[in-house]
């Protein structure tokens, strides 16, 4: 079935190259293919990614690398999408959520990302729950807290939202709701 997909999908993109919602369910489709050791997959995962823009090209290439825990690859890669397309807020957020992952984080560049993300989808729980991470290392509590209450909206996001509210709620000295 994932074979078929990405195959329907590389004859979609020839007739319609533009289309956004093709897009997404190209990042969607590939990202999930980098988990196959399939070759078929592969070669078509591959194929998919020489024929969309470079920006989303980039995009991909970084989500699969932050996937797999490779987050200076994933950096890497995300700051060249980034560079290119700043109106994509998934693109925004995975750099975010990977420069809050470096060894030495620059923290104000990432809510500076993860703000633009937030602006572009208020309400999208994961991009929330994203800046409250962030929010969380910068101490500024009430903020983190706002924002990670809105991410309990989404259950798989739930056990970092709760590990991240104790501690925001421990350090401002409310240990019941800790």
């Amino acid at each position: 079935a994932a074979v078929e997909r990405l195959s329907n999908l590389v004859g979609a993109l020839a007739i319609d190259a533009t289309n956004q919602n093709l897009m997404n369910a190209i990042i969607e489709a590939t990202v999930q293919a980098a988990e196959s050791n399939d070759q078929d997959l592969s070669r078509l995962q591959q194929e998919l990614i020489e024929r969309v823009p470079p920006d989303t090209a980039h995009f991909i290439l970084g989500t699969i690398e932050l996937n797999r825990g490779n987050i200076k690859a994933a950096s890497q890669q995300l700051e060249i999408a980034v560079a290119d397309n700043k109106n994509m807020p998934g693109m925004l957020n995975n750099l975010a959520y990977a420069l809050l992952q470096e060894e030495n984080p620059d923290l104000e560049r990432a809510l500076k990302f993860s703000n633009l993300a937030v602006e572009s989808m208020p309400k999208h729980p994961a991009i929330r729950e994203t800046r409250g991470q962030i929010l969380l290392k910068l101490k500024r509590y009430p903020e983190c807290i706002a924002d990670l209450e809105y991410a309990l909206s989404d259950r798989t996001l739930r056990p970092a939202v709760r590990q991240g509210l104790a501690e925001a709620y421990d350090a401002i000295g409310q240990k019941q709701f800790a």
